[in-house]
């Protein structure tokens, strides 16, 4: 997967490379905690989509939270926005 560095560039998952994204082109599919968005980045993967990952904080002072905790987002490209929800979805079932 590839991790974004900011809002222009990317860096690949093995470090090698930095890259231009255009925004335009990407679409942000799931946003969750550190588990959640390691099971979406692998469904994804094992679907063959290579997913960019944006992590972010809350930015709350801990003095004022006590559970403090990062959140990743990911995006794909737009052409597999389809596929990627739909593995999404697969990946949380909704309870009945």
């Amino acid at each position: 997967f590839i991790y974004i560095i900011n809002i222009n560039f990317v860096i690949l998952g093995d470090n090698s490379k930095v890259t231009f994204m255009s925004d335009s082109e990407y679409v942000k599919v799931f946003a969750g905690n550190l588990i959640d968005s390691e099971n979406v980045i692998q469904n994804l993967e094992e679907a063959g989509i290579e997913p960019i990952v944006k992590n972010t904080s809350l930015g709350i002072n801990a003095a004022l939270a006590t559970d403090y905790q990062d959140l990743r987002e990911i995006y794909v490209h737009e052409t597999e926005v389809a596929q990627a929800t739909s593995i999404i979805e697969g990946t949380f079932p909704k309870a009945n």
